[in-house]
């Protein structure tokens, strides 16, 4: 088995000032409405899983916050974005998470190499990810013995 979907999608718009590890307050704004959006459009998820905090960058985190306190849904933040194949082996393999909907918040260098080990085939992914795209969400649907139905879904806001 599997998880049902995978939604994977950039953390929320980074500052002007480089050296902020933080949201911008549009970042802020948009991780608001994607808690609300999140469980509106694809259903209540299950786990949210944001690329691990690192000096530079504590966003991914941040951008599933918000959707975390709203649905009380666990929010795990352990995984190096330098994991991101073998934590998809772990994520599609593990049995806890067989049917389950799952978010993932990633960073944009990182994210073409996770959406092929999710599943993903040349052209379903930007790659390279555009540095100014943070509406894009990617919707992994697994069904057993199948390839993943991969579909780009844009954020309304």
């Amino acid at each position: 088995m599997a998880p049902a979907t995978v939604l994977l999608l950039r953390h929320a718009e980074k500052p002007a000032d480089r050296r902020d590890p933080h949201l911008s307050e549009g970042g802020r704004a948009r991780a608001a409405r994607l808690a609300a959006h999140i469980p509106e459009a694809f259903g209540r998820p299950d786990l949210l899983i944001a690329a691990a905090d690192k000096p530079s960058s504590f966003r991914p985190r941040e951008t599933l916050e918000p959707l975390a306190a709203a649905m009380g849904v666990m929010l795990r933040h352990d995984v190096p974005e330098t994991r991101g194949a073998s934590f998809t082996r772990e994520l599609l393999s593990d049995p806890r998470h067989d049917c389950a909907r799952i978010v993932v918040a990633w960073r944009h260098k990182a994210l073409p190499g996770l959406a092929r080990a999710l599943g993903a085939k040349t052209g379903e992914c930007p790659d390279p990810w555009p540095e100014g795209l943070y509406r894009l969400i990617l919707r992994f649907d697994y069904v057993e013995g199948a390839e993943p139905r991969v579909t780009a879904v844009t954020m309304p806001f």
